[in-house]
C-alpha cells in the first residue's frame, strides 16, 4: 500500500514539474494550481514540449507562413485555457508564438487582439455563463475546457464578427478533440440560449 502511495505522489511531482516548465515559458509559476483541474492539453498533450523539435528544424519562411483558420482557433483556445490559471498579456502571446513556430504578422495579431479582448471582456463572458447555465450548477466546477470554448464562441461571435454557426460547430470540433464528448451537450447549449437571447437566429 506505501508502495501505491508512493508511486501516485512520484506521479503527481512529476506532473506538477511538468506543468511548471510550460508556465515558465510564460513566466509564471504553477505552485498554486490544483493539478486535477489541469486539463489533457497541458498534461497529456502539452503544446509546448511537444512542437519544441519541430519548430528548432523550421525554417523563417514556414514560420511566417500563415495558418489555417482551425490551426488559429484552435491555438487561441490553448492561449486561452492557459489564462484560466495564469495572466497572459501580448508579451506572453508573442513568447508562445516564438515557442510554437507562429511568426505571420497577421496570426500574431489576432491571437493578440483575442487575449485583449478576453482581458477586457472576461466578467461579461462569465455573466453569459452564469445566465445560461442550469441554477444547480456551481460555476466553479463546470469543465474548464467547456468555458474556454464558450468564451471563445462568444469572443468570435460577438467581437470578431464570425458567423456563430461557423464558431459554434469549430469550438464543438475542439472540445471533441480535447475533452470529453459529453461536453459538448453543455457548449451547445449555452451558445444556443446566447445566440438566441441575441436574436441571432430564432430556430437554434
Amino acid at each position: 500500500m506505501n508502495k501505491n502511495i508512493d508511486e501516485k505522489e512520484e506521479t503527481k511531482v512529476t506532473k506538477q514539474e511538468e506543468y511548471n516548465q510550460i508556465l515558465e515559458l510564460f513566466g509564471e509559476k504553477a505552485e498554486e494550481i490544483d493539478l486535477n483541474d489541469v486539463q489533457s492539453i497541458y498534461i497529456r498533450k502539452n503544446p509546448f514540449t511537444d512542437n519544441l523539435k519541430r519548430v528548432e528544424n523550421m525554417t523563417n519562411e514556414e514560420k511566417e507562413k500563415g495558418l489555417s483558420r482551425r490551426r488559429l482557433r484552435e491555438e487561441a483556445f490553448k492561449i486561452l485555457f492557459s489564462m484560466q490559471f495564469i495572466k497572459v498579456d501580448e508579451e506572453k502571446v508573442e513568447i508562445y508564438c516564438d515557442i510554437n513556430g507562429i511568426g505571420n504578422k497577421e496570426d500574431i495579431a489576432y491571437l493578440v487582439n483575442i487575449v485583449n479582448i478576453y482581458n477586457e471582456n472576461n466578467k461579461y463572458l462569465e455573466s453569459i455563463i452564469q445566465e445560461n447555465k442550469k441554477d444547480t450548477w456551481d460555476y466553479s466546477r463546470i469543465d474548464k475546457v467547456a468555458i474556454t470554448l464558450i468564451k471563445l464562441a462568444i469572443i468570435e461571435i460577438e467581437y470578431l464578427k464570425i458567423p456563430f454557426k461557423i464558431s459554434i460547430n469549430e469550438c464543438i470540433n475542439i472540445c471533441k478533440k480535447y475533452n470529453e464528448e459529453k461536453n459538448t451537450k453543455f457548449i451547445n447549449g449555452i451558445l444556443a440560449n446566447y445566440v438566441r437571447i441575441k436574436g441571432l437566429n430564432d430556430g437554434v
